[in-house]
């Protein structure tokens, strides 16, 4: 059990729910739909922050770099931040 605000949680409750995040991220950026797949990494970004899991979560730092690269190939000599 972890703690989250008030509540206490399963660990493994919110690792399923951070899971069906990505797959609904992965399903985004096949859809080419880049901004609600950047929706989905800030949901799941502050899930982990919330509830402090890992520090480093590789999957959405991949998820992450394949969005910028795409968008990067798109748009020449343009700089963007994601926060």
């Amino acid at each position: 059990m972890i703690e989250v605000g008030n509540l206490m949680v399963k660990k493994e409750y919110v690792l399923h729910i951070v899971d069906k995040l990505k797959c609904g991220i992965k399903s985004e950026i096949k859809k080419k739909n880049y901004e609600a797949a950047l929706e989905l990494i800030l949901n799941c970004a502050n899930i982990l922050y919330q509830t402090n899991l890992y520090y480093v979560d590789e999957d959405l730092e991949g998820y992450l770099k394949e969005i910028a690269d795409i968008i990067s190939h798109r748009k020449k000599n343009r700089c963007y931040f994601f926060l």
